[in-house]
This record gives C-alpha cells, structure tokens and sequence, in this order.
C-alpha cells in the first residue's frame, strides 16, 4: 500500500469562550483504500484523503489526533497515547479508522455544544467520486436536504401503471410432489351456464307527516338485511318457489336463472319482526311489533360460467365477480348455523372455556381461488376467541386485571380510557328489563353515584334512578355506568355495567395474551395432523348433496390437490472469518465474527420492577453477571467492547420513579460520560416479563425522546442467558449499532450486485386491541448497501385506507439515506409490499406506483429507475404438505418442507401473473405457512428464476437471528419498525370524553428522533 501525505500544522480557532472546530483534508488516497475506510467508519463519514486532524475542546482540554503513513508502517496519536503497529492493509486501515472515530465523536460533541462556528472557506473541496453513468445525476443529489418541487401535471408520475403478465414458471431446483389444502371445484354449465347477479335495496317503512307510509332512514346492518331477504322469499313464493336464491349479507342476490320480473326489476312489500342489528330499531318505530320494508331487486349482471376457459389464457379477462359469486354460494349452506367473523365460519359446539370471560369457537376458512387451469377451494381449520355470554364486569375484571369485581378500581381519566377501549362497541343485554340487545356506545368519566341523569325536569344519580324505578341497589356504584344510547349530548342512556350482560358470538381482538397456551394447544398441531382434519372436515361437508352447488352446477373433489414443487439451493453466507453453508435454513454464531463488527463504549442498563412494583424484577449481581457474560461473547463476535462497566439504573434507585424516568436517569448517566467514552450508544433494559403495554412505553421513551436504540430482555431469558442467547442478544445489538452481521458472496445477489439497487419494503400496520379507535401506520424501509444488511425505516399515520400521501416523503428520504450511505443512485428498485388485502391489489400498487415516481421527481428531473413491485401475503390458509411418501430430504425436523420449497405452477398458481409460494424457512413448531409473493409490475425484466431466487436468498440476511426467516427481510423489518411506532401513537384529543362517550379519538404519531433516522433501532 503506498499513500503519500503531506502534513499540515494543526489549526486552533478560538472565539471568546466558545468552541470552533476546523479539519483540514490533505493529499489524496487510491479509491479502494478510501472505500475500505469509509466501510469500517460507517457511510455517515465520507474519506477522500488521509487526514492532518486537530480540534480543541474548551478552554482546558485540548486533543489532538495525527496520523501519519509510511511504506510499512503506521503511527496513530491521539492525545498523549500513541499505537505503533506494522502489519497487511486491513490491520494499517483499522488503525487509521479507530483513531478518526475517536475524533469523530469528539468532533460531534464539540459542534452539538458550541455556539457559533467559524468556517475557513480556503479549504480544498470534498471530491466525489461518481460511477461513470451517475456524474450528472450524483452531482444533482449532492447536497440534497430538500424535495425537488413536482408539477402536478407531469405526464411520468401521472402515466398508467401497466401491471405485468405472466411470462414463465421457474426451473431452477430439484422437483418434487407434495399435497395442497385445496380441493378441485369443476363446473357444469348444462345445470347452471350463468349466474345472475341482483342489486338489493332494502327500506324500512316509517311514518309519514300526511299519514301513511315513507320509506327511507338509516341503511340497515348485515344481520337484518339477510333476515329480511330471507322473509322476503318466504313471503313470495310464487316468484321464488323453483328458483334458489343467494344472498352476500350485503347488496347482492344471486340465482341460476333469472328472477321473473318485468325489465328485471321487482319492489316486494315486506312484513319482518326483524331487529336492525342488536336491538337498534329504527326510528318512528314501536319496538316489538312487526314492520314494513320495502325490498328492491334490480338485475345487475349476468356472469358467463364459461368465461372461466378464456381466463386460464388470457390476462385481460376480468373474472373476480365471477369468483366472489361462487364464494357466495359456496358459503350459501352454512349461513344461519355458524357463526361468520372475517370471511371465516365459527361453531359453537364445543366451544372451549377460557380466561376473561371469553371462549375459544373451532370454524373453517373457505375460498374458491382461480389456480393456473382450474378452480380450487381452498380449505383450512381455524381458531378465534369470542367473548362468552355473562356479565360485562367480567370483561371489565380482565381488561383492569383485578382479583374479583370488588378490586376494580377507576380513578382518574387514563383508567377511563382503558376502560372505554376494553368495553365500547360491545353489545350487551340488560337484566333489569325485558330482554333486548343494545350496543355501548360510551363510558361516563365519573362514577353511578356522580353522573346525573336528568328525569321529569330534576337532576338525578344513575344510582338513585335505579333504586327510585327498578328498586335496584347496586353493588358496585363506584364505577362509571355504560352509554346504551345516542352519542349526542342529551341523547345518552346510562346504565350500571353489573347490569350488562355480554350478548354471545362476539369476536375478542384485544391485547390480552392470557389464553395465548390454552389456544396453542388446539391450533398448534403438526402438518400431518392438520392435512389429516382438514380432510375429516372436507368429508363432513357433504358438498355433493348440497342444494346450493347442485343448483349452480358445482362440485367439489373429494381429495386434495397434488402439486408440482421445486427445493430452490440454500445460499453462502459470509462471517469475518470465513463462509458458510447453512443447512435446513438454521446455523450457529459458534467461532464465527461479525463481518462488521460495532464498537461500544457507552451503554447503559435499567432493571425494571416487577409486575407489582414492589422490587426490582432481577438482583443487581444477576444484572452484572449477565452484563459481564455478555461483554466476553460480543468480544467473541468481534465487537469492540471498550467500556465493560455500563452505567447501571435499578428501579430501587428510584421506587416511586415510572419506567420513563428510569429510563431517562440512565441516559443522564450515559450523557455525561459522553466526553471520554463518546455518544450515548444503547440501553439494555431487563424486563419483568413480556408486558406488551411496557414494551411500547420502552421503544416510545426511547425511539422519540431520547433518541438511541434500546436492547429488551425479559428476566426468565436473562435467567438462562446461554451462549447461543448472548450470541443472538448480540446479533441486534450489532445491527442497531451500525455494524453488519452477514453478508452474502459476491454475485449472490446478481441483481444487486451487478448494478446499484435498492430494496423497499412497505408495510400497514392496524393496531388490533382498540377495535379501530387507533389509525393504521404505515410503515417502509430501504436497504443501505448492495449486501442486504442495512436498513433505515420511515414512519407515517394514515387517515384512509387510500391514502397515500406521505409516501412519496417518505420514499425520497430513504433514497437520500441510500445515497449518504452508499454514494450511488439506484438504477432498479425491488418493492415488497404486504398488508393488502386481495380485493384492493390493483389499487394499492397503482397508487404507490405513482407515489415511487413521483418520489423519483422529486430527486431529480430525470431520474427514472425501473421498478419491480411485488406483492407479499403471510395472512392466506394455503397450506403444503409433504405426501406419506415423501422422503426426509423433502421434510424438517417439524415435518414441514424443506426451507427454498417453492411452487409457482399447477392448480395454487395464478394463470394470469407470477405468483409463487414460499416456504423460506424451517418450520420449529405447527403448520408452517408459505408465503405468497404475486409479481404485479417488472420493469426490470426479471425471469421467474430470478425473482423467485432473489426473495429466497433475501431470507438468510435478517439480522436478528441465525436463521432464514419466512418473509423478505425488507418486509419483516418494515413490520418491526411498525410495532415500535405503535407505542408512540399519542392520543391528542382534548380529554378522555372523546374516547369514552363518543369513541372519535385523535391520534398522532410521536416523532421518530433525528438521531435514529439512519439507525436500524427496530433491529
């Protein structure tokens, strides 16, 4: 290695008491040793040259750093200490790297503390090194701190979205069989050649100001629509008596033949006793007594059976009303016997007992699916909790985690809103009158002895209502009754919650994990046994006696689908020390480094209490005990662990303090050791448990107020901290930290490491306990480097569920972050998005697709890359199964196939687009799930080997285990960064009543701190 340098005197700039800071830049260094350092610095520091380096630092204290390059030697100093060392280029290159970090976090504290600063505008230029097709287009990002203005009517961002087609199936890999929870649906258009499709419009008669009848009112809810239509055929059998009729529970009729209406329009006065939902009448109405509808039916469509042929091979057919028809008569027989939530359908036999007032119901997953020929139903056994029948304290009692009904306690106005969270839209039945079903609408903010209600023109107590009208003495008056009425103000209807009573076949979504064992029992089975169930239960079925399929001319096979798949091979993955093979998707840390290992020096550690509060949830000598066997094992990996004495805060230090003071005491600490030991770095934090209601308050506290990663371990795991869970505590913390675990091969990745390419992963997350009182977040991240290893997340509130606004934003800061970190503009852009649901696909990828150009626009005039978008799906009930005769090599230990098991043929593909199913991991315990992964644009041009390759070897780079994992990591860690940010949604309302009576609560998303914008903190 020969650099040449000249040296430059050290330049001291004083202004008054304050602090300037001038670093000069000299002589020039070969391009690869540059690249070499600036890999090991991190992509924040950018070096063009060996550096004569000096900075003062107050008055007093003064440190100097200079190094100094000869042939086959090196001298680095910093201060008064000094490292004399000869060796190869990378042991020189380190020792030039360690002496400017040194500097580097000095320079950032001395610049963050001083008032002003004094530039020497004489000093040479940074130089930027361009590829030869970027110059022009790096010279515009130069520099960028601010979005380029987009013209609203620019024909690139505004150009149709063209959705690709499907070109291929892969061939790469060794074939084999296996077995699909999918049974073939066939058609028969002598019995059924079309299915008519009907709009329903369903009116309740109210009473008119000249007498009479009036039609109109509030639309009707799912459970009377289908009671009245029901009514509506009974009623009218000369029009129905040989025609089967179909409803959605919605707008929609189905039949196999045309209903005998004049222009195919009928309206059918109706008499129903039906209820409008759970006990709402509707207005002008006497409750009890039977009313008028008016049931409108207007011929919509009329879908061609045979169409189906066209659609196999030919992409511009559009099939999907075809297909929600036969859904609907495939569902046709089971309405009104089980129990439908979310597209699923639920028994109540054999409900099984659980905690907190709720039960576990056993139901089925049915969808009738186009596949690559024919049609498929795709059947699947679930589970769901549902609350159980009984008093509403009883939901009350779990949500406040209170011993009996006599604990429960509601103070103050947080403990209103968990208590309005965990009871409103529930629907209940009163005990001190006749039995009718309502739904809560709101919680008082005071108790049945202070909320007044008003009654002939006085002021009274719900507590002495209730006693003065139904001679009832409540039990529990200290507690805020429940609104069963209107949410205007006057239009209120409290009742005691000890008179509420919890009506049966409500789903539970809330936060609870409590039953998490007793449900795991019953859902979690091995493949065989599930294979073998779902075929009990298609057996039960008796699909070839059902008077729905026969009328619309449907049957169903009676074994499942046989599939062509393919076992793609796993990849290398490359340690500091060597390369590996993984074998079945799983390999150690045993006598491996990290390939770019962290430096910490200052961290901290914050013991929490334990559940109760009353000490803290580990001993301090178990807090060092652990802090020391974690130091000797992240040395082990290579991490530069240069203070082993981290600053410790036990919630004993402070009993009365509450975690977010704990927390801040020991970033303090770390804040004021930040002179010698630089920045403050991490944070441990030993939990009591796995509190998810704690850990959001964690990652809030720390990822918007004090702005470094934090590092969560619950004390049963800190109790037996092996190796191999020091080893895995250290994967994250070298990720969150900057430094790079793995990385892949040269030509691993060929797209990415062939040409500048980024990969985005896009998520929406819905918080799932505040049955939708929370908005959704959306949540990207984009790769930093051309190994996959390096991610940076951007966060964002949504307000609609077509809203895309923020994204563009959020895209051109991750390109910029790209940029900063690798000094190249990405020519190809691979998109993963999940969390869209399969009815609003197009939608989603056309309206981000123009998000991503105009985030384009945004960075430059003409940059255009090409972008393929790909649309990932975990939340499906396709299953695979390896055949009785399927060989060991075909299975894992779980009895799962093998990870790099791929199908993207045959009857679970989509004829008219790539589509294929991945199982990218190995299975630990259960019925491992495939994911699916539908390439919906391609501007890149990529085979189906190439994109079916690229995602399964993406799956070996996830950071925080040493395992491939089951979705593309650009997803997972879009997913984890959305979880982080679900602590930091902040209610703005102006007071608790918004969330209580009138459940419209206004949530903001707390900012994700400067500090951790270029940070993996999610790792």
């Amino acid at each position: 290695m020969k650099i040449t340098t000249s040296l430059v005197g050290v330049v001291e700039v004083r202004i008054g008491e304050a602090v300037a800071v001038e670093v000069l830049l000299v002589a020039a260094v070969k391009t690869s040793t540059m690249s070499t350092m600036t890999t090991m610095i991190g992509g924040d520091v950018r070096l063009e040259a060996v550096r004569v380096l000096a900075v003062t630092v107050g008055v007093f204290h003064k440190i100097v750093v200079a190094v100094e390059v000869n042939d086959g030697e090196v001298v680095a100093r910093t201060g008064e200490a000094a490292l004399e060392m000869a060796g190869d280029a990378v042991t020189r290159t380190r020792t030039i790297a360690t002496a400017l970090v040194r500097l580097k976090d000095v320079v950032r504290l001395a610049v963050a503390r001083r008032p002003t600063i004094t530039r020497n505008d004489q000093r040479p230029a940074a130089q930027v090194h361009h590829s030869p097709d970027h110059g022009q287009a790096d010279a515009e990002w130069e520099g960028n701190t601010q979005p380029l203005e987009v013209k609203s009517d620019d024909p690139y961002v505004g150009a149709s979205v063209a959705l690709s087609c499907k070109s291929g199936v892969g061939s790469s890999g060794s074939s084999q069989r296996l077995k699909s929870n999918c049974y073939q649906v066939t058609t028969d258009i002598s019995k059924c050649s079309g299915i008519f499709q009907y709009d329903v419009t369903i009116e309740v008669a109210q009473e008119s100001e000249g007498g009479g009848q009036a039609f109109g009112g509030r639309p009707l809810v799912r459970p009377l629509l289908r009671q009245v239509v029901q009514d509506a055929i009974e009623q009218n059998q000369d029009l129905f008596r040989k025609i089967l009729v179909v409803h959605n529970g919605g707008n929609a009729l189905f039949t196999p033949s045309a209903l005998p209406f004049p222009n195919h329009v009928g309206v059918l006065n109706v008499h129903s006793s039906a209820r409008n939902g759970y006990g709402t009448d509707p207005p002008g109405v006497a409750r009890g007594k039977t009313r008028s509808f008016s049931v409108r039916i207007r011929l919509a469509n009329e879908l061609e059976v045979n169409v189906l042929q066209e659609a196999y091979t030919n992409p511009r057919v559009v099939v999907q009303p075809l297909v929600y028809a036969l859904n609907a008569v495939m569902k046709a027989g089971f309405v009104g016997t089980l129990v439908e939530s979310k597209g699923n359908l639920y028994s109540r036999i054999d409900a099984m007992k659980l905690n907190g007032g709720r039960v576990l119901y056993k139901g089925h997953h049915q969808t009738v699916r186009l596949g690559a020929g024919s049609l498929v139903l795709n059947l699947d056994r679930v589970w769901r909790e549902f609350y159980d029948e009984g008093p509403l304290l009883e939901v009350v009692r779990d949500a406040f985690g209170a011993r009996d009904y006599g604990s429960i306690r509601v103070g103050d106005l947080q403990e209103t809103c968990r208590l309005a969270r965990a009871v409103k839209r529930l629907v209940v039945r009163v005990t001190h009158r006749v039995t009718r079903l309502q739904t809560v609408s709101g919680v008082s903010d005071s108790s049945a002895q202070a909320t007044m209600i008003n009654v002939d023109g006085n002021s009274i107590s719900v507590e002495k209502y209730f006693l003065d009208r139904y001679h009832i003495r409540l039990r529990f008056p200290d507690l805020p009754p429940v609104n069963l009425g209107g949410r205007r103000p006057g239009s209120e209807s409290w009742v005691p919650m000890e008179l509420c009573e919890v009506a049966p076949d409500q789903p539970y979504s809330g936060p609870d994990r409590s039953n998490t064992a007793s449900i795991r029992t019953q859902a979690v089975v091995r493949p065989q046994v599930r294979m073998n169930g779902i075929q009990r239960l298609r057996e039960s079925f008796n699909f070839e006696n059902d008077p729905y399929l026969k009328a619309f001319g449907l049957s169903v096979a009676e074994r499942m689908e046989s599939v062509g798949a393919r076992v793609l091979t796993s990849p290398g993955i490359k340690y500091g020390n060597g390369l590996h093979y993984p074998k079945n998707g799983s390999w150690n840390l045993q006598d491996k480094t990290f390939v770019k290992p962290c430096t910490l020096s200052n961290w901290g550690v914050v013991i929490c209490s334990t559940s109760n509060g009353s000490r803290p949830c580990v001993t301090r000598q178990a807090a060092d005990n652990f802090v020391r066997n974690l130091c000797r094992e992240a040395a082990n990996r290579g991490i530069q662990v240069t203070n082993r004495n981290p600053a410790i805060v036990s919630s004993e230090d402070r009993p009365r303090g509450s975690l977010e003071s704990w927390l801040t005491t020991c970033h303090d600490r770390l804040e004021r050791d930040r002179i010698p030991r630089g920045d403050p770095q991490l944070i441990v934090v030993i939990k009591a448990d796995d509190d998810a209601m704690e850990y959001q308050e964690i990652k809030r506290t720390m990822n918007t107020m004090l702005g470094i990663p934090s590092q969560c371990i619950t004390a049963a795991v800190l109790a037996r901290a092996r190796v191999q869970v020091l080893a895995n505590i250290c994967l994250k913390i070298n990720a969150k930290l900057g430094g790079r675990n793995v990385e892949f091969p040269e030509g691993t990745l060929s797209l990415m490491h062939e040409e500048p390419t980024i990969l985005i992963g896009a998520d929406v997350c819905y918080p799932k306990s505040d049955k939708g009182a929370r908005p959704p977040i959306s949540s990207v991240t984009a790769s930093l480097d051309r190994h996959s290893s390096v991610y940076v997340a951007r966060l964002s509130v949504l307000s609609g569920r077509n809203d895309f606004s923020h994204l563009p934003q959020m895209l051109w800061e991750l390109f910029i972050e790209h940029y900063k970190h690798s000094r190249r503009q990405p020519e190809h852009v691979v998109y993963y998005r999940s969390g869209v649901s399969t009815s609003r696909i197009e939608d989603v990828v056309k309206g981000e697709m123009m998000a991503l150009r105009r985030a384009f626009r945004m960075l430059a005039a003409d940059y255009e890359p090409r972008v393929t978008f790909v649309v990932a799906n975990k939340h499906h009930h396709v299953r695979l199964f390896v055949s009785d005769g399927g060989g060991r090599n075909q299975r894992d230990r779980s009895g799962n196939p093998v990870p790099g098991t791929i199908v993207d043929s045959g009857t679970l593909a989509d004829p008219q687009r790539l589509e294929f199913f991945l199982m990218g991991h190995s299975g630990i315990q259960g019925t491992s799930v495939p994911t699916q992964y539908t390439v919906m644009v391609d501007e890149n041009n990529l085979s189906a080997d190439q994109a079916e390759e690229l995602t399964y070897r993406l799956c070996y780079s996830y950071a925080r285990c040493t395992r491939s994992v089951s979705i593309a990591p650009p997803l997972y860690y879009a997913q984890l960064a959305a979880e982080h940010a679900l602590g930091s949604l902040a209610d703005v309302s102006t007071d608790c009543s918004s969330t209580s009576s009138n459940m419209a609560s206004t949530y903001t998303l707390a900012g994700l701190s400067d500090k951790l914008g270029g940070v993996m903190f999610f790792a």
